[in-house]
């Protein structure tokens, strides 16, 4: 994920972990270390999140997102859209993450695959994946609003779009159980709308 973030001494880069739930001490360490920021995805509503997931409570993502505020990391987190919450699993969720006080928010939308629990389901009409990015993006008015999973196939020849919704980041190349768009591709419509890929300060470097 690209960002801005303090730039380590030895590897030029700062850096984002995705290490599940630590305790204090965990992030104390990870802290000292030289991370910056933590990534943890609470996915969606408290309310839907048991129809979404049972091997994890939903109290206890959120309580890793605090302790890893508290301790002292920008914050990224955010969720899966299209799994079948409703517009105020949505609308909960967003004001969670407001009153958290996350500073990057991943939106992802679901790629139904055969064979999965949830590879039934139709994707998202591109509008409805739009008014989601809009919504966040009026609720969340300060925060990076990051498209990443799904985004080539929910939004197919519109993903200009995601700029206009109220995005302002967005992750290229591909994801953990599908394909995305390759850097050249994305660069390149980025020159088409005319938008410039931010650039770390010189005292920063991207996030690994």
């Amino acid at each position: 994920m690209a960002g801005t973030g303090k730039t380590d001494a030895v590897h030029g880069a700062s850096f984002c972990a995705s290490l599940g739930q630590l305790n204090e001490s965990g992030m104390r360490r990870l802290k000292s270390a030289g991370v910056r920021r933590y990534h943890h995805n609470l996915e969606t509503s408290e309310c839907f999140y048991p129809r979404l997931c049972t091997t994890q409570r939903w109290g206890d993502r959120r309580a890793t997102v605090e302790r890893a505020r508290d301790a002292g990391f920008e914050i990224c987190c955010g969720g899966l859209f299209g799994v079948g919450e409703t517009w105020r699993d949505r609308h909960d969720f967003a004001l969670v993450l407001q009153d958290i006080g996350v500073d990057c928010v991943p939106i992802n939308f679901l790629s139904p695959i055969p064979g999965t629990p949830l590879g039934g389901r139709q994707r998202l009409p591109v509008e409805e994946a739009l008014r989601i990015i809009a919504m966040f993006r009026i609720l969340l008015p300060r925060v990076s609003l990051r498209i990443c999973g799904g985004r080539p196939s929910t939004l197919g020849s519109r993903q200009d779009a995601l700029f206009r919704a109220g995005a302002d980041a967005l992750m290229t190349g591909n994801y953990l159980t599908t394909s995305g768009v390759d850097l050249e591709s994305d660069l390149a419509m980025l020159r088409r709308l005319r938008l410039s890929p931010s650039r770390p300060h010189p005292a920063s470097a991207q996030y690994s």
